[in-house]
C-alpha cells in the first residue's frame, strides 16, 4: 500500500509540474529545483503569477498594434521567429506590405514580401502584450520584438537583422513595451 501511495504521490507531483510550466515556461524555467515539488505549489503559482503581472505592469502606456506593425516597416528585413511545441520556424520578412482583414477568428494582421515569397499572419485579438527587448549574446547586440498573450505566452519573435538607427526611434516612442488597446 506505501508503494502504492508513493506512485499516486509521484503523478501528482508529474501533473502539478506539467500544470505550472504551461502556466509560465519563461519564468519556470528558472526557479530553483526545490520549488518545482508538490509540497510548495502554492509558493510556485503565486511566483508564476507574480512574474507575469510584473511582466506587463510595468508598462505605463497602451497603444493599438495597428500603428506599432505600420511603424515597424521602418526596420527593414527582420527574423521572424515562432516556436511551436515540436518545431521551430526562422525566416527572414518585413512588416512591408501590411494589410487587415476580419476573419471567424478575430482580425488578422498579413504581412507579406511582393512575390508572396514570405507571409506572416498575426491574430490581433490574441496580442496583449509587446515588448522591445536588447540583448548581448556572443558579442552581438540582438534587437527583439516579442508578440505575447495574455497568459505570458511568446506567439511571434522579430530580431533585427541590421543595425538601423530605426530601432532607437522605436524604442524611444514605444519603450522597452506596451499593453495593447483592443480596437
Amino acid at each position: 500500500i506505501n508503494f502504492v501511495y508513493f506512485c499516486l504521490f509521484v503523478c501528482i507531483v508529474h501533473c502539478i509540474d506539467a500544470y505550472l510550466q504551461r502556466l509560465d515556461l519563461r519564468a519556470y524555467k528558472y526557479l530553483p529545483l526545490h520549488f518545482k515539488c508538490f509540497a510548495n505549489l502554492k509558493s510556485n503559482v503565486a511566483l508564476n503569477a507574480q512574474l507575469l503581472q510584473s511582466d506587463t505592469a510595468a508598462f505605463r502606456e497602451s497603444f493599438p498594434l495597428h500603428g506599432f506593425l505600420e511603424d515597424c516597416a521602418s526596420l527593414g528585413t527582420l527574423r521572424f521567429v515562432v516556436v511551436g511545441d515540436g518545431a521551430i520556424l526562422e525566416c527572414p520578412g518585413t512588416f512591408n506590405n501590411l494589410r487587415y482583414s476580419d476573419t471567424t477568428k478575430g482580425k488578422l494582421a498579413t504581412l507579406s514580401k511582393e512575390d508572396n515569397s514570405f507571409e506572416c499572419h498575426i491574430r490581433l485579438n490574441q496580442i496583449s502584450t509587446v515588448k522591445l527587448i536588447e540583448l548581448n549574446k556572443a558579442n552581438k547586440l540582438l534587437r527583439i520584438i516579442r508578440f505575447i498573450s495574455a497568459t505570458g505566452t511568446t506567439l511571434l519573435s522579430t530580431i533585427q537583422q541590421s543595425d538601423d538607427s530605426n530601432w532607437e526611434t522605436l524604442k524611444s516612442k514605444y519603450g522597452e513595451g506596451f499593453n495593447i488597446i483592443l480596437e
